[in-house]
């Protein structure tokens, strides 16, 4: 970097250097010329912004299939609920049920 005459640039040039941020311009390598730094109006930063773009909407669409997933196993949790549940009580009815092999004793008063 090269470093200007004058004082207050000076100060500017050298708080740049440390900071570590890139000049408006600065020097291709192995040609010799100036070329402009990226800017936001680039191809390079488009495409980046637009593979962010992507990759949201990609996470998006992956989050809304784990939600419908967690919606159907939920509903399938419920479904079973109810059939435990009414296969218990079919199960208690069949147990407090007389038994079928015995013979009904009558009582003469």
């Amino acid at each position: 970097m090269k470093i200007p005459h004058n004082l207050s640039n000076w100060h500017r040039a050298h708080s740049i250097a440390q900071s570590g941020t890139l000049p408006y311009r600065r020097l291709a390598v192995g040609i010799g010329e100036h070329v402009p730094a990226a800017t936001s109006s680039s191809p390079r930063c488009a495409l980046k912004r637009r593979e962010d773009g992507m990759i949201t909407v990609l996470f998006i669409a992956l989050l809304a299939i784990m939600m419908v997933f967690v919606l159907v196993e939920s509903q399938a949790l419920i479904r079973l609920r109810r059939e435990v549940k009414l296969l218990e009580q079919q199960q208690i009815k069949r147990l407090n049920a007389p038994p079928t092999n015995t013979v009904a004793t009558v009582t003469i008063p």
